[in-house]
């Protein structure tokens, strides 16, 4: 199954990105996904990191994780202000 460029959903349906690239552990496990973030998450402009814990479900079409387990990285007001 391809991985790279797979929808990513929380499991109450938001889409948070898609996944752009992946980190393997020496066994050649996924250890953690690379997400590129859309949709509400698009503000973050740096990517969601996603573990396998956090996995709900991938098929062919998307992954699914807890929603309640990503977080948002804190933005200071000032930083907002500068970038744009």
């Amino acid at each position: 199954m391809k991985l790279v460029g797979l929808p990513v959903f929380t499991d109450m349906g938001d889409r948070i990105g898609t996944v752009a690239s992946l980190e393997r552990d020496e066994n050649g496990q996924v250890k953690i996904y690379h997400v590129k973030p859309k949709g509400i998450f698009g503000f973050l402009k740096k990517d969601v990191l996603i573990y396998p814990s956090m996995i709900v479900s991938i098929d062919e079409d998307k992954m699914v994780v807890r929603g309640t387990e990503i977080k948002k990285p804190a933005i200071k007001i000032r930083e907002i202000l500068v970038s744009n």
